[in-house]
């Protein structure tokens, strides 16, 4: 069982969303467990301030290291990541990497941040989901948090579920359908309802590589020329004859109707 604590001055906003989907399930099941921590418990004033003002006339507030410090000590022993944009990006790699930990430890940052020097004391790693600012670390948190625990096994039940995500191979899931077969006149294409598995395995895989080319092309430019993927991406004359074969109908439903430039210009 992986633990996973979360200090916070706003146990709310984490513990609300730990009953849903399947995180609440992991956690029911006892793949994984969760302690959330209030910051505020470690204040030493009467009003439990855990932020001051900055140095150099900054605008806003920073939350004090003596603070952070005292909930920070008990959990030395773990990963300790912080939220941020100032991290290297999140990636299912990375993902995959944390939920190897025994316990990780999320500092969730709140108002212009943190006193640097918990970061350099403690060793935290800063991780970012984006190139973006939120108002807090909770959200960024749990989204990790998930991300991470999709890795743990037993958490998702099915394993072929995390080997066909987006990114676990590098590239963009393909295109996905369910019933009916044909709404709004958008159908789904036939090879896919036909039942021979190999050729749905083909499809799809030359589906994703379009899908990533689209939407996601710098993906492919560290796709492992060696992989399955990675072969048929580097057979860009077959790439354009799949495209080509794709009925007008099948290249509708799935959105790359108008790939033509793209294709010709890789």
């Amino acid at each position: 069982m992986v633990l996973f604590n979360f200090l916070t001055i706003f146990p709310e906003l984490i513990t609300e969303s730990l009953n849903y989907g399947v995180v609440g399930q992991a956690i029911k099941n006892k793949y994984i467990s969760c302690s959330v921590i209030q910051l505020r418990e470690f204040a030493s004033d009467k009003h439990r301030s855990v932020d001051d003002k900055p140095f150099g006339g900054f605008d806003g507030m920073l939350m004090k290291p003596e603070v952070l410090g005292k909930a920070l000590e008990a959990k030395r022993h773990t990963k300790i990541l912080f939220p941020s944009p100032q991290g290297k990006p999140l990636t299912q790699t990375k993902a995959k990497e944390l939920a190897a930990h025994d316990e990780i430890t999320f500092l969730c940052g709140r108002y212009a941040g943190i006193d640097q020097r918990i970061l350099v004391h403690y060793a935290i790693e800063e991780i970012s989901i984006g190139d973006y600012v939120v108002s807090g670390g909770e959200w960024p948190s749990l989204i990790i948090m998930d991300a991470v625990a999709r890795h743990i096994p037993g958490v998702l039940g099915n394993q072929v579920s995390l080997d066909a995500d987006s990114f676990s191979n590098g590239i963009l899931e393909s295109p996905a359908f369910t019933r009916p077969q044909v709404w709004n006149d958008l159908k789904v294409p036939e090879i896919i309802v036909g039942g021979d598995h190999a050729k749905i395995k083909n499809f799809n895989e030359w589906m994703s590589l379009l899908v990533t080319l689209k939407k996601r092309p710098d993906l492919l430019e560290n796709l492992d020329p060696k992989s399955p993927l990675g072969q048929k991406w580097q057979n860009k004359s077959k790439l354009k004859e799949f495209y080509n074969q794709l009925s007008i109908e099948d290249k509708k439903s799935c959105a790359l109707d108008t790939m033509e430039t793209l294709l010709n210009e890789i």
